[in-house]
Formats: C-alpha cells, sequence, structure tokens
C-alpha cells in the first residue's frame, strides 16, 4: 500500500471526466418550453430545493461509494459563473439540516448512505432576497437503498405538500422556473402539470461529478442525450404490479407476478394505457430526423440502415435509433412491440448526418413456449418498428413467416407450483396503443419473406438434468461414499498428488484440478465453500480494520476467498468490492507502528483508496450508450486492478418490475434487452483488463427489499425467461463474467442459492457460464438458503461465510454476546452459533451431501483463483490474460457507423 498523494492522481482526474461525461449523456430532459439552455447572458440563478446543497450522487447500502469528493449542484454551477442569488434560503437549509442530521447520525452510517432532509418552505422574504434572478432552479431530491423499498407517500414517491407550495410560489415569483430530479427512480410528475414550471431535466443520481455535469447540461455545454429506461406512469395504479408488489404474511411472503410478459412498456402499450412519459423517451435541445433505408433479413440475421440527420440550426447532439419488434399473435400472446436493438449516433452538428447499420439475430425474436420448452417463431408478420422512443416509430418493414420454426430447444426449469393458482393477465379483447397512419405505414412497408427450411434449431437443453455429481479419489484410496441421497453419484479415480503440489502445477498443466481437490480433506474443501468478511465486520465495530501481512484483506473489501492456504498448496485469496456504482473501498486509513490498519486516528501513517463514484445504474443505462459502457468498465477495471481487487461486486441486473423497488438505482431497466447489453458492456470493459472479473447480479428475480430473504417470487417459466433471466443471458453469452451472485429470494418456492434449475441447468447448462457463482451475504444466517444445500444446486461460495475461524476472530473483539454487528444485523452470538462449514460437512457425513458436490464447488472457485490477478502476484511467472479473451462469445446487436456528412 502506497502512501496516499494530497493531490488526485492521473487516474483519478481521467475517471472524473468519464463520470463527469457519462452523468451529463445520463440525464434526460423531459420538459422544455424554451427555458433552456440557459441564455448566455445569464449569470444569476436563485436555487433552491432540498438537493441543492446535499446533492444525492448515489443511494445507500452496497450501492454506496466513498469517493474522494462530490460536486453538489450548487458547487457545479459556481464552478461554471453562475451567480446564485438564494444564499438566505440555502444557508437556512444547511443549518436546519445539520441539526437534524446530529440526531440520526447512527442510523445514516447504518444505511450507508446520506442523510436527506425534506425541503423547507420557502419564506416570502428568501423568495424576495433572491429576485436579481430571473431563472429559479429547483432541486427535488429522493434516496432509496438496500434493505427498504420505498412507499406511495408524500416525500417520496409523491411530492411533499413543502415541495408542491414552494414550486407554486416559484413560478409566481420567477420568469421561469427548471425542476431538477435529483432522484434515483421514478416519482409521480402530475402536479409539475398543474404548476407553471418551464422545464424539467432527470438529473438522476449522477455521482461525484453530478453537479458539474448538470451544469454542462444547463448552460449548454452538452446536449441531453439521455432516454428513459422505465415508463413513468401518470399514476402508480397504472402499473400492472401495483396491487401485488409487496410481499405479507398472510400469503408466505409469496409475490405472485400476475402481470406476465407484460412489464413497463410491454403493458401500456399493450393495454393501451397512456403514460406521463413513455420508455425511451428524452428530448435535445435539437431536433432529429430518422429515415429507415435498405433493410435485410434472413434467417440469420436482421439488418436496418438508418439514416439520423440533426435538422436544428443552433446546437449540436446525439440521438439514440431504437428498433422494435411486433410479433404475430399465435398460441401464445405477444406484447404490442418489445425492444430488439438500438445504438446511438456521434456528436452531429447542425446539418449533419450519419447512417447507422443496425443488426441483430433474427431468432432473437422468438417466443418461449412451456409446452414444448423451446423458442419458437411463430407463423405471420414481423414487424419492424424505427424510431427515438415506445411510443415515436414507424414501420420499417414487414417480416413474413409463412411456418413456424423452432429456434432452440431447452427443457422445463422453475416451473411454479400449481397450487399457487398464478394467473396472468391476457390481452385477449384490449385494443393496444396505435397512431395515426400505422395501418397505412404497414401496407405500404417493404415485405420480406423468412424461408422456414433455412432456420436451424440449436439443441441448448441441459447435459446436467440427472443431477449426477462426480466424486474424484485417489488411486489406492479405500474410499466408502456415505453418501444416501435422491441423485446419482458417480466415483473417479486420479493419480495421487505429487508430494509438494501447488496451485501452480495446475495451471501448468503438471497435474489436474481433479487432483488437486481429490486430495483435500472435506474440511479444507469446506473452506472453500465459504468465503470471509471479517474486515467489514471489525470497521462497523472496532474500527479496526486487519493486522498488515500477506494474508489480510484490501480495506473495505466486503469480503475475500479464504486466505488459510497461502502456504503449502499455493492459493491465493481473491477480494471483492461493491457495488454497482463505483468501488466501495475504506478510503482512508492509517498504519500504525503496531501493524494495524485502522481507521484515520492521529497514529500511524496516511494511506488512500480514493475509487470513482459513477452514476448509478439507472443513469448509466439512461445514455443508451454501449460504447461510453465499457469505456466506463474499462475504468472501473484500471481501479480493481490498481488497489488489488478481484471481483466486483456488480453490475446489478434485476429489472425493474416495480417502481418501488428500493434498489431499481442499482439496476437499469424495466427491459431486459437495454439491462443484458448495458451490463454485458460494463463487463467487457472491466474484463479486457489481466485477472479480474465481475459478478452480475442478483440471480434472479429480486424485486424486493422488504423481507427479501423471506420473499417467493411465483412467476411462469415463460416470463422469467423472457423478463427475468434475459438480461442474465446476454451478459453470460456475450461478456462471459467472472461470476455471478445468487439473491435472497426464492423462485417458485426455492431459494436461488439452492436452486438447481437455475443456478446448474440454466446457467451452466443452457448459457454454458463457466466462472464461479457465490451467496448474496448472509443469506445462509438461518433467514434464508441452506448451506448444505449450496453445493449441489451449483452455489459454490457461501458469504460471507461462518466457522470456526471466523469464530476466533469474533472473539477477540470482546464486545459481549448481545451486541448488535451493523454490517449485519445480527448479534455476535448468534453469528457465533452460524456454522456453515459444519453444516455442510455434517450432511457429507450424514449422507446428505456428496462429496463430489462440495469437490464441484471448490474446482469452479479454484478455476477463478487461477485465472486471477492475484494468481499473478504470488507466480509473477505466470502470464495471466483477460478473463474473457477464452471464449467464442455471442453478438446480440452489431452496428456500424458511417462517417458523418
Amino acid at each position: 500500500m502506497e502512501k496516499a498523494p494530497m493531490e488526485p492522481s492521473e487516474r483519478e482526474r481521467r475517471n472524473a471526466i468519464l463520470s463527469r461525461t457519462a452523468g451529463a449523456q445520463g440525464m434526460v430532459l423531459l420538459k422544455n418550453d424554451n427555458a433552456l439552455p440557459l441564455l448566455p447572458e445569464t449569470k444569476k440563478i436563485a436555487l433552491f430545493g432540498n438537493g441543492a446543497k446535499i446533492t444525492i450522487k448515489g443511494g445507500t447500502g452496497s450501492g454506496a461509494v466513498n469517493q474522494r469528493y462530490s460536486v453538489s449542484v450548487e458547487e457545479g454551477l459556481l464552478q461554471a459563473g453562475y451567480d446564485i442569488t438564494s444564499e438566505k434560503y440555502l444557508h437556512r437549509f444547511e443549518d436546519m439540516h445539520a441539526q437534524e442530521m446530529q440526531k440520526k447520525e447512527n442510523t445514516v452510517q447504518e444505511l450507508g448512505g446520506v442523510f436527506l432532509m425534506p425541503d423547507i418552505l420557502i419564506s416570502k422574504e428568501e423568495i424576495a432576497a433572491a429576485g436579481s434572478a430571473k431563472i429559479a432552479v429547483y432541486v427535488l431530491s429522493r434516496n432509496s437503498g438496500e434493505g427498504f423499498d420505498r412507499m406511495v407517500e408524500k416525500g417520496d414517491y409523491l411530492l411533499l405538500d413543502n415541495e408542491t407550495a414552494n414550486l407554486q410560489n416559484l413560478a409566481e415569483s420567477f420568469s421561469k422556473v427548471i425542476v431538477i430530479l435529483n432522484i434515483g427512480g421514478v416519482i409521480n410528475t402530475t402536479l409539475f402539470n398543474e404548476i407553471k414550471i418551464d422545464a424539467i431535466v432527470l438529473m438522476s443520481q449522477a455521482g461525484m461529478e453530478g453537479g458539474s455535469a448538470l451544469a454542462d447540461i444547463l448552460s449548454g455545454k452538452e446536449t441531453p442525450s439521455g432516454k428513459l429506461t422505465d415508463t413513468w406512469a401518470k399514476n402508480y395504479q397504472d402499473y400492472p404490479s401495483s396491487n401485488n408488489f409487496r410481499p405479507t404474511p398472510d400469503h408466505d411472503y409469496a409475490v405472485l407476478y400476475e402481470e406476465g410478459i407484460y412489464v413497463g412498456y410491454r403493458y401500456f402499450d399493450t393495454f393501451n394505457v397512456t403514460p406521463a412519459y413513455e420508455f425511451g423517451f428524452g428530448k435535445s435541445y435539437t431536433t432529429f430526423e430518422i429515415k429507415t433505408g435498405r433493410v435485410d433479413a434472413t434467417a440469420r440475421m436482421v439488418s436496418a440502415e438508418v439514416i439520423i440527420s440533426n435538422t436544428g440550426h443552433h446546437y449540436s447532439g446525439k440521438e439514440v435509433v431504437q428498433l422494435y419488434i411486433s410479433s404475430p399473435e399465435g398460441k401464445l400472446e405477444k406484447p404490442y412491440q418489445q425492444l430488439i436493438a438500438y445504438a446511438k449516433t456521434d456528436e452531429l452538428g447542425p446539418g449533419e448526418q450519419q447512417t447507422l447499420t443496425i443488426s441483430f439475430q433474427t431468432t432473437e425474436m422468438a417466443s418461449y413456449d412451456e409446452k414444448s420448452a423451446a423458442c419458437i417463431m411463430e407463423p405471420g408478420e414481423y414487424t419492424l418498428r424505427v424510431g427515438n422512443s415506445s411510443r415515436n416509430t414507424h414501420i420499417a418493414a414487414v417480416l413474413h413467416l409463412e411456418r413456424g420454426v423452432v429456434a432452440e430447444q431447452l427443457s422445463s426449469q422453475l416451473k411454479p407450483d400449481p397450487t399457487r393458482n398464478l394467473k396472468e393477465i391476457s390481452r385477449i379483447g384490449k385494443m393496444p396503443y396505435t397512431y395515426a397512419d400505422e395501418n397505412t405505414e404497414r401496407a405500404c412497408a417493404k415485405r420480406i419473406h423468412l424461408n422456414p427450411d433455412a432456420f436451424e434449431t440449436v439443441n441448448n437443453a441441459s447435459g446436467f438434468e440427472d443431477e449426477t455429481t462426480f466424486t474424484y479419489i485417489e488411486n489406492g484410496t479405500k474410499y466408502v461414499s456415505s453418501y444416501t441421497g435422491s441423485y446419482p453419484e458417480k466415483i473417479e479415480e486420479v493419480p495421487p498428488l505429487p508430494e509438494g503440489s501447488t496451485l501452480k502445477d495446475v495451471v501448468n498443466g503438471k497435474i489436474t484440478l481433479k487432483q488437486f481437490v481429490a486430495s483435500m480433506s472435506i474440511e479444507q474443501l469446506t473452506d472453500f465453500s465459504r468465503g470471509s468478511a471479517s474486515s467489514a465486520i471489525f470497521a462497523a465495530t472496532s474500527g479496526v480494520l486487519f493486522f498488515e501481512d500477506p494474508k489480510s484483506q484490501v480495506p473495505g473489501s466486503v469480503g475475500v476467498t479464504s486466505n488459510r492456504y497461502i502456504d503449502g498448496p499455493g492459493i491465493p485469496r481473491m477480494d471483492m468490492a461493491d457495488g454497482p456504482a463505483g468501488l466501495r473501498l475504506e478510503k482512508e486509513f492509517n498504519v500504525t507502528d503496531r501493524g494495524q490498519v485502522v481507521r484515520l486516528k492521529k497514529e500511524g501513517n496516511f494511506h488512500s483508496q480514493y475509487a470513482t463514484a459513477w452514476p448509478i445504474g439507472t443513469s448509466l443505462a439512461q445514455t443508451w450508450d454501449v460504447d461510453l459502457m465499457e469505456a466506463v468498465g474499462r475504468a472501473v477495471g484500471e481501479e480493481m486492478s490498481e488497489f488489488n481487487i478481484t471481483l466486483w461486486l456488480a453490475p446489478g441486473m434485476n429489472i425493474h418490475r416495480n417502481p418501488l423497488c428500493g434498489r431499481n438505482f442499482e439496476y437499469y431497466s424495466e427491459d431486459p434487452i437495454l439491462t443484458g447489453l448495458t451490463g454485458a458492456a460494463i463487463t467487457k470493459g472491466v474484463q479486457q483488463w489481466p485477472g479480474i472479473g465481475t459478478t452480475i447480479k442478483h440471480f434472479a428475480a429480486n424485486n424486493n427489499e422488504d423481507k427479501r430473504m423471506k420473499t417467493d417470487s411465483i412467476v411462469s417459466e415463460r416470463t422469467l425467461r423472457e423478463i427475468y433471466l434475459k438480461g442474465f443471458e446476454i451478459a453470460v453469452k456475450s461478456a462471459q463474467p467472472m461470476s455471478i451472485m445468487s439473491s435472497y429470494n426464492k423462485i417458485n418456492g426455492t431459494y436461488t442459492a439452492n436452486s438447481y434449475d437455475l443456478l446448474t441447468d440454466i446457467a451452466r447448462g443452457e448459457w454454458k457460464f463457466q466462472g464461479m457463482i457465490m451467496s448474496d451475504w448472509t443469506t445462509t444466517t438461518g433467514r434464508g438458503s441452506d448451506s448444505a444445500l449450496c453445493p449441489h444446486a451449483g452455489n459454490d461460495m457461501i458469504m460471507p461465510g461462518f466457522g470456526e475461524e471466523f469464530k476466533k476472530e469474533l472473539e477477540l473483539l470482546n464486545l459481549g454476546f448481545d451486541y448488535v454487528i451493523p454490517f449485519l444485523n445480527l448479534t455476535i452470538k448468534k453469528v457465533m452459533d452460524l456454522q456453515d462449514d459444519a453444516r455442510i460437512i455434517n450432511g457429507v457425513r450424514a449422507g446428505k451431501v456428496a462429496r463430489g458436490d462440495v469437490q464441484k464447488s471448490a474446482m469452479n472457485l479454484l478455476n477463478i483463483i487461477m485465472q486471477s490477478n492475484r494468481m499473478g502476484q504470488m507466480y509473477p511467472e505466470l502470464h495471466i490474460t483477460p478473463y474473457a479473451d477464452q471464449y467464442d462469445l455471442k453478438a446480440y446487436v452489431a452496428v456500424q457507423r458511417s462517417a458523418i456528412l
């Protein structure tokens, strides 16, 4: 660990610029009545709102980041050269905020976030004092985070009375009023239509450079190019999941996904519900014309040539081209349309144009048929639509398939229990959204015939369905299996391990990984089935992070793999770091003369780990720019390499089923294609660096934070595959992340960490995932999944994992058995009683767990360790390469860009 520089490093500066760019490109202009951009002569701004000084850069929990600094809206505007005339209000708000924060300091620290005080009522005197400005900017902030879902109440989804009154007073007092939404999720915007609001900018939560990025947008230095990744309803009850979102004990915490495939715009368009703002919507300071040129289609690919022209006269900008498919009705219901591909232009000046050729695989238009367990394309017309939002498209071509085809053969997985009586809504008898001239466009559109005989059925059914486990033993060993469970066990003999062998010998091909694990005792194998988070727990309790030695973990890392076998077998440990908005590490710490790594105190040498706080996941996705996302991933990977992090616990890939999910800000969208392509791009960027990787999470259907360890997501197999698993599938097949994290919840009665269907048959069997799978933190603490069932299911590592070694570490704290550890929300006594390793070992000895399943988990983990940065550090002579270079990755969307004309 190097001593910290007092000034930001070159890497910090470079990544801050990229964060600012991403923040600006993810901002969405929702409304603009000639208020933006601010005129060059505008020098004074009256700034109000609870997010003006206390701007929220990101949500709480694992999505938080400990960055060097964060630029507020006020600071961004001041740095851009604007005079703020509302100091009287801002000072009063700041004083009241400080008082309230003092009262709630402990709660804020436990949440890992920023305390956000509701706005105060702006006085007439404060408005008068700010009156030298003609323009008022009102920053409305909301925050949410891990462990808590949002509420349909004032101050959260709805506006506060103070906020409504403030906006009304500002509208009466200033020539222009601009509302800035510093929020992580959807809110109700109905009241904005009842007050004279001249412009609305969805700033989102734009990371550490958010205030600067917003100033770039308001001043016109940057033209807004962000697009919504969610449908914003006029009323919460318009969402189809509004009546079945929250788990309750009355129904065993089951949540019935009765909306089925009709999530987000798929519902609003199919059932003709008018939104406040549609999916994919976003204004610009300029205007664009989108024309579709040539369209080609075969059984393999569909390509559309799209010409985009900047028809404005003053501002340059970027436009997002969105392609949607409307599939024919048959035995399967289909939504009115669904996103199939998209691309963003380069910066186009007034009068400039660019041609994008956007291609996607034809079989991505298929739908999953539960009866045949196959992805099928039914006969009929497939309508290709091109535009810049879900409610602003035009028909570009009609693809005709005269006979149905089977695109992909799978096998049935994760079926819901019929007794749950899941009844999905139906579009039968409903009239979908339409627009003027839609039928005329369809009649005049180019028709392309798809030859059904040219399609090939790909068989991707899992090869692991019989659930056979292989147990490896050394030749000549007298081994009698104690396993008496229901699935088959096969014994395979391997050559004995030569004395002195290390993991390096496996890499060099001198021994096999099978030999390596065959030589291990069940106790040793179990050590690899659980990780550790002792550093995070020590930090939360005593302020001591750990003692600095070769086996210690990176300060602030949320977990590590076992460090007990560095000596002897030569197995390095790997460090993991939260979270989706950047690396959450201990940013500043001291190393004492006694070798303790501690939080800042007077003694010891100062060190730092300043990571970049990026915009939240939703904001990143609102850029609709996969190239930019890959650049962000590459920048995160650089920081991981610098700080010795192997696994980044991100991206978050869950679908925005409902706007009230507390962690929606970590996730990207209501749409699986946008989610998958964004997550894949970030993963590709990270994994361009040798020996490091991402952990896509939370796998899967993790759409509630309240009672998240009890929630049972009851969802049909088709809905799972087309909506909630599709993004993960895209990320795995097109980027091959190093790791997957299972979720807290159940799916159709089985905890995901114990689900063989999900983790083995689908992830490994169907998608050919090659990495390791870990649990979410503390899921086996008696509140969720069973650690003894994890190895067979395919959950390779339990996090943080509790055993005898961890129990001894806790005894050193001397805090008393009743002390509640904030990191876990469990007493020390409860934690000391948890024995993940004992539950697995006892399961093997009792014949309930096969030894081979524990070996399999160890092999999956060791396979990643062998390709990690830590392996290269332990053995410098090894050549560690970027992890995904070894795989043939699938391209879901291909984009060719012409030169700008």
